[in-house]
C-alpha cells in the first residue's frame, strides 16, 4: 500500500536536507566566526 507519490519523498528528502545544510552552515559560521 504504497500511497506517498515520488514528489512527497522527494519533498521530505529536500527539506531534511535543507534542515542539515542549515545545520552545517550554522556551524560553519560560528567556527569561523
Amino acid at each position: 500500500l504504497h500511497r506517498h507519490s515520488n514528489q512527497d519523498v522527494l519533498t521530505e528528502l529536500s527539506d531534511e536536507v535543507k534542515s542539515n545544510m542549515l545545520k552545517s552552515v550554522a556551524s560553519l559560521a560560528v567556527c569561523s566566526g
